[in-house]
């Protein structure tokens, strides 16, 4: 009995880890169902229809996605369209990181002599592994490249911090550390930044520590061969895509505005420290309408690291406010990229990938601050701030869960491949912000993958539809031989038009007249054709309509 008492108090800590793992993989199974949905299947289909011999171009993205469709390929060649394997591998990227990145901020702030090392690393990187903002990450198989980019950081960061702590850098770890610069920017372009990350650690490390590396010779061994990789990817984007910026081009840095930084960054730090994004809709755009006022949130941003700074400096001193100021550079620099992109809040959790960088670095942040405050009283904030996490965790998996039924169903009731015509009246969207078949052409898509059904340009989609409810339905009436009304009955949703709120258009087709009251519209066939059939979603089903 004694051994054991203590065996659990020596790994108390790892016990605890393990302890939240589990939990981690209880929380999110029943989601499980809802990985290849919409731009899930994207990479797959391409390969479907090119073969390897899409894999040069990769796949015709505009991006080097080289080792992002090694991985994809290869978790294909394993587990196929199950999306029950493709959560176990994603659930799992999501403890590697998780679990690296406890092993990493553990490590570094060992460095800096700071005391509960172990515990502000384990507090910082629970509250990133339980985070309800991490679902795109870990539910949405679109996303296996950020965790796959992530890993390459965290085990970059693992490698350069032991050299610097051995006072060495030896030919092994520059090649292993190039080696997987390559593999993380041809993962994602978030990568592109990685060095920067690496340059901030020597340099506070180097500072700290009795250091026989100069932070010279660490540019030299280090930085300058990921500089000369980085600007060999950025000539064959050039070469091989025709434009120097990837995968956005040139649109990506179209306005780089101080107070479009700011904004934006005030905007991601709000929703990740107070949940934002989980109130409601008239709540969430007040306080992020309030983030477009640049100038008072710059004097906030700036208070409130300073207040987190001088609360640091309190408790760690010297050390502990150069480490504070290196975590608050790498989480800008993680930030950075994303900054230029849309920041959305209307749909949640669309877009929260974008954060998941980000959140990495402030979750550790907020650990070392409120322990820095106060042993007690810190553990005990962190403590009811994860709980809250885990709850609104909780609703969001369920969304995923319920999205992906609606999706399986709607895939498994289409009936009508071999006609010659289909109009959908009303598909979804989204379902409460997940996604479903955000544009035309993802319907389509999720046929050929699921069913084998090459429908092509016979489908024309009239109107979709922001799906609220788990029943939602449509009611379609025929008013003459060429018109149709299409009622949505939902209780919070709306109809929409490809991405946006849906508005009158015409085609050569027909015409479409929105209701500016409710969630309803009429459609004028200008030549209706006889072959076609007219389907619409109703109860999470496709239906036919008969008569017209």
């Amino acid at each position: 009995m004694h051994n054991l008492f203590f065996f659990l108090h020596q790994y108390r800590l790892s016990l605890i880890w393990l302890c939240l793992l589990v939990l981690t993989f209880f929380i999110y199974l029943p989601s499980n169902n809802s990985l290849l949905i919409d731009d899930g299947i994207a990479g797959l289909v391409d390969f479907e229809k090119q073969g390897y011999s899409g894999f040069i171009n990769s796949f015709n993205f505009p991006s080097l996605y080289y080792m992002h469709d090694i991985a994809m390929l290869l978790i294909y060649a394993i587990v196929g369209k199950s999306s029950f394997g493709w959560f176990m591998i994603m659930i799992f990227m999501h403890f590697i990181n998780a679990s690296l990145a406890y092993i990493l901020f553990k490590s570094l702030y060992t460095a800096f002599s700071i005391k509960y090392a172990k515990h502000i690393a384990l507090a910082g990187a629970a509250l990133f592994l339980l985070s309800p903002y991490q679902t795109e990450n870990v539910l949405w198989a679109a996303t296996i490249h950020y965790s796959i980019a992530l890993t390459f950081l965290l085990v970059s960061g693992l490698i350069i911090l032991r050299q610097l702590n051995n006072n060495k850098l030896t030919f092994c770890s520059v090649l292993l550390i190039s080696l997987l610069h390559i593999a993380a920017i041809t993962s994602l372009e978030i990568a592109l930044v990685f060095p920067a990350i690496y340059f901030v650690i020597a340099v506070f490390v180097l500072r700290i520590g009795k250091n026989v590396i100069t932070i010279w010779q660490f540019c030299l061994k280090i930085l300058l061969p990921l500089t000369l990789i980085t600007i060999l990817y950025f000539a064959f984007t050039a070469v091989l895509k025709g434009m120097l910026i990837p995968h956005y081009g040139s649109e990506h840095i179209a306005n780089l505005s101080y107070a479009n930084y700011i904004i934006n960054t005030a905007k991601h730090t709000l929703k990740l420290f107070s949940y934002a994004h989980f109130a409601n809709y008239q709540w969430r755009e007040i306080a992020y309408t309030f983030c477009e006022r640049w100038k008072v949130i710059s004097l906030l941003l700036f208070l409130l690291a300073t207040v987190g700074g001088v609360t640091v400096y309190y408790r760690f001193k010297k050390n502990g406010i150069a480490l504070y100021v290196l975590l608050l550079l790498c989480a800008f620099i993680l930030l950075f990229p994303v900054l230029n992109m849309y920041f959305m809040y209307l749909f949640t959790p669309e877009n929260d990938r974008l954060s998941y960088f980000y959140s990495l670095f402030l979750y550790q942040l907020l650990a070392i601050v409120f322990i820095s405050a106060s042993w007690r009283w810190g553990i005990g904030i962190i403590l009811l701030f994860g709980c809250v996490g885990i709850f609104f965790l909780i609703q969001t998996v369920n969304k995923w869960h319920e999205a992906g039924a609606v999706h399986t169903n709607l895939i498994n009731s289409f009936a009508w491949g071999n006609q010659p015509k289909v109009y959908v009246l009303n598909q979804p969207n989204n379902y409460k912000g997940v996604y479903e078949f955000r544009t035309n052409r993802r319907l389509s898509r999720a046929l050929f993958f699921f069913k084998g059904i090459e429908i092509g340009d016979s489908i024309t989609h009239v109107l979709s539809s922001a799906q609220a409810n788990l029943h939602d339905s449509t009611l379609v009436s025929i008013l003459n031989d060429s018109t149709l009304q299409v009622d949505f009955i939902s209780n919070g949703g709306w109809l929409m038009h490809e991405r946006v709120g849906a508005s009158n258009y015409s085609t050569p087709e027909y015409s479409v007249t929105v209701d500016p009251w409710k969630p309803s519209y009429q459609v004028v066939f200008h030549n209706k054709r006889k072959d076609a059939a007219y389907i619409y979603a109703t109860d999470n089903v496709f239906k036919k309509l008969e008569g017209f």
